[in-house]
This record gives structure tokens, C-alpha cells and sequence, in this order.
């Protein structure tokens, strides 16, 4: 199977979001997960259904009840 130039570009540049989503919640920075997302985002995580601003609320909340 033949993967194009711009397949491979594509995949590079879903994988840097991915990267900077999980940095951003690691690390607490909720301007970064926000800019993961487009405004129109829906969040539906089992417990938790919503828009961005009210996801990270939610993670916020969540993380702030975990010791590490």
C-alpha cells in the first residue's frame, strides 16, 4: 500500500494536535486543549456532554481532585 506525501502530512499534523491536547491537560494549560478543538466543538465523554468552555470546566474540576 502507497501512502501520498500529503497522507503522511495530514497524519503529522492530527498527531501535533493530539501532542499539544495532552501537554495542555497535563500541564493545565486550557488555552491550548481549547485551541485543539473548533468553536462549534461537541464533547460527549461519557459523563460528561457539553461545549468547550463547560468540557474544560469539567476536566479542570476533575483534575483538580487528583493528586498527581
Amino acid at each position: 500500500m502507497s501512502i501520498s506525501g500529503e497522507s503522511l502530512a495530514d497524519r503529522e499534523r492530527i498527531k501535533a494536535v493530539i501532542y499539544t491536547y495532552c501537554q495542555g491537560v497535563d500541564r493545565c494549560q486550557w488555552d491550548k486543549v481549547r485551541n485543539c478543538f473548533t468553536d462549534s466543538a461537541h464533547h460527549d465523554h461519557g459523563t460528561f456532554a457539553g461545549d468547550n468552555d463547560a468540557f474544560i470546566t469539567f476536566a479542570a474540576e476533575v483534575l483538580e481532585q487528583m493528586d498527581s
